[in-house]
């Protein structure tokens, strides 16, 4: 028996479909069954594929769909890209993918090419590609780092994706061995070196006094290197006096490596002593400091100056 839904449904998916399809309405009238798949159709998300499918029309003789065939030739079209991978040194993986597929009828055949040049893939024994994505198994820091890209092409056209970074972030550890007290008359400045391990990574330095994380803040005494990594300190109080720890921190793998603690102490074989005239010696050369804020580009010079031996400060304009 009918369900009564069913003409007003027919009635209502048919005009809708009049009006997408003028060649899905031609020929006899169409069975509730031939509407509904249809209608799924147009409404999944692979409408586009059903458009360029043999579902753009109904057969008026039966009662299923067309069976599903390309029959409409068209340029390819990306659904992955490559995309930036990040690869720290010291990491025990073995294989990195870079994903591309792209529809297209013909079926697209793919290239690949880094840093703008075509990878001969038959010469590279640890590349290989499945379907349109390139594997590098394994991957090797010194070779392997670069922007990567493919293509897609058949004979309706040829797309190049969007840029894929492979990148290897290299942080050393700091070394063990421990450092040694810094002594330092109240009322002098004195500079806190942070000996930095080696690097690969783009980092952030920081210090940490006593215990972590309790961070040395910037200031008009306090001031910390971006390019050395040392803590410059005007003035020393007995409240500066502590352990100090210089941290590192990749700012893409968000690894962070502290140093061995350095005491800061004061000495109390001298009378509190006071700046005298003499002409200021520069600790650090000027560098930039580039950051965004709210869409603009922010540039700062800083550097460091010392009124040897009793003032250091950092200045920034």
């Amino acid at each position: 028996m009918q369900s009564p839904w069913q003409p007003l449904l027919l009635l209502s998916a048919t005009s809708i479909l009049t009006e997408l399809y003028p060649e899905a309405a031609s020929g006899s009238p169409h069975s509730c069954t031939d509407v509904l798949q249809l209608k799924a159709c147009l409404y999944s998300a692979a409408f586009r594929r059903c458009r360029r499918s043999g579902l753009t029309a109904i057969s008026s003789a039966h009662s299923t769909p067309r069976p599903v065939a390309e029959t409409q030739s068209y340029g390819p079209e990306f659904i992955n890209q490559p995309h930036q991978i990040l690869i720290p040194a010291d990491t025990a993986l073995t294989k990195v993918t870079l994903k591309c597929e792209a529809l297209g009828n013909p079926t697209p055949t793919y290239r690949w090419f880094r840093n703008g040049s075509l990878l001969d893939l038959e010469t590279l024994s640890r590349y290989s590609q499945v379907g349109g994505s390139l594997i590098i198994d394994p991957p090797d820091h010194t070779s392997d780092s670069g922007i990567y890209q493919c293509s897609a092409s058949n004979p309706f056209g040829t797309i190049l994706s969007q840029e894929g970074h492979v990148r290897f972030t290299r942080l050393g550890n700091f070394s063990d061995h421990s450092r040694g007290t810094v002594s330092v008359r109240e009322g002098q400045g004195v500079v806190l070196m942070c000996s930095p391990p080696p690097h690969t990574a783009e980092v952030r330095y920081g210090w940490v006094l006593n215990l972590f994380p309790s961070y040395v803040e910037e200031d008009s005494r306090r001031y910390i290197s971006q390019v050395t990594g040392n803590l410059y300190i005007a003035k020393v109080q007995p409240s500066d006096v502590g352990a100090y720890i210089c941290l590192l921190k990749d700012l893409l793998t968000r690894r962070r490596v502290l140093s061995p603690p350095t005491p800061l102490t004061l000495r109390n074989d001298g009378e509190f002593l006071y700046a005298a005239a003499v002409s200021p010696s520069l600790l650090s050369l000027p560098h930039w400091n580039i950051s965004m804020k709210q869409g603009r580009r922010l540039v700062s010079l800083c550097c460091t100056v010392q009124v040897i031996p009793y003032l250091c400060a950092g200045l920034c304009v």
